[in-house]
């Protein structure tokens, strides 16, 4: 399904996290800026991604769904065929960018490596004060695969 309504939702969402990592970038402490208290909209923006990822993944689990009850195929068969279309979309990318960051040696990657190898880089937010600028981001991809795991079996 392809809604035009939800690319414009998407573009709200990246500026959001735009503006919150600009001010990071900036050199700004996020909470404030020539003493006004300015609420940044990052965390909503993100939000706004993971709200958007779960309504379409269930669009497509559904339509799924419907299809195998229509062509007479297992419910197991759906879950396998949406596991396999979402690892080929997005296994590469992310497997090369860890390539990337264990070649290149960035700070704290290292010792953290195993958590974004199996998807579990979001738990860092609790074991950590701070994140690695050039994997933290990361964290967001992790939450989403957990979804995707677990969504089609329930």
């Amino acid at each position: 399904m392809r809604l035009p309504q939800l690319d414009g939702l998407r573009v709200v969402a990246v500026l959001a996290v735009l503006v919150q990592h600009s001010f990071g970038f900036f050199g700004f402490n996020g909470d404030h800026w020539t003493n006004l208290t300015l609420p940044l909209p990052g965390p909503a923006g993100v939000r706004l991604f993971f709200v958007l990822s779960g309504f379409l993944i269930t669009d497509i689990l559904l339509r799924a769904r419907n299809e195998s009850a229509r062509l007479e195929v297992t419910r197991w068969s759906v879950v396998k065929a949406f596991y396999a279309r979402r690892m080929l979309r997005i296994f590469p990318l992310y497997y090369l960018a860890l390539a990337v960051a264990a070649v290149a040696s960035f700070p704290g990657f290292r010792s953290h490596w195993i958590w974004y190898v199996t998807y579990f880089s979001n738990a860092l937010f609790v074991r950590l004060d701070g994140w690695d600028r050039a994997t933290g981001h990361l964290w967001s991809l992790s939450v989403e695969e957990q979804f995707y795991l677990l969504w089609p079996l329930l």
